[in-house]
């Protein structure tokens, strides 16, 4: 292998290479920009974006992406709880610690929902994501100060994670 093999060299041309596949793909679909064949390419742009630095290129690709999942896979689906924690994610890593707070809620709403609704595809990888979300909350919740971390919102995302865990307390 030859070449430059620096890691900004391979995430510019990485980020190029997305960049131009996710346009390809935008015109194969006829234009359509809110089409799940895109999710991949977004989820990785943005992943892309955010270990790079481009938080708001970042916000921009999880926001997309948000949109698309939800539009598709309704709000009861673990691939939206996921793209809700990554956008909750960089906004907590930009300082918007509100809509941060906002978007990790709708996470853990999304979360309850798939719970409630018994849809929980890979119950490890849900167990990790969950466990994510409320972590990234209670950071934003230290961050915001607004309000204590309430015993009512522990006690929600205790629940969530006692029924996924199969009724074993966490603590």
């Amino acid at each position: 292998l030859q070449g430059d093999w620096s890691s900004d060299v391979c995430s510019s041309d990485l980020l190029e290479t997305l960049e131009s596949t996710f346009e390809a793909q935008v015109k194969q679909l006829d234009g359509e920009k809110a089409h799940p064949f895109l999710e991949q390419c977004l989820s990785l742009m943005g992943l892309l974006r955010k270990v790079t630095k481009n938080l708001v290129g970042a916000e921009e690709c999880y926001s997309n992406l948000v949109k698309i999942t939800e539009g598709y896979y309704g709000t009861s689906s673990e691939m939206l709880m996921t793209a809700l924690k990554n956008l909750g994610a960089v906004q907590a890593s930009q300082d918007k610690s509100a809509e941060a707070q906002e978007t990790l809620e709708r996470a853990l709403e999304t979360g309850k929902r798939v719970v409630d609704l018994n849809k929980i595809k890979a119950k490890a990888a849900f167990k990790q994501q969950i466990s994510e979300v409320i972590f990234l909350l209670q950071t934003v919740n230290e961050k915001v100060d607004v309000e204590e971390f309430n015993s009512s919102k522990y006690e929600v995302q205790e629940s969530i994670l006692r029924r996924v865990h199969g009724g074993e307390t966490t603590s």
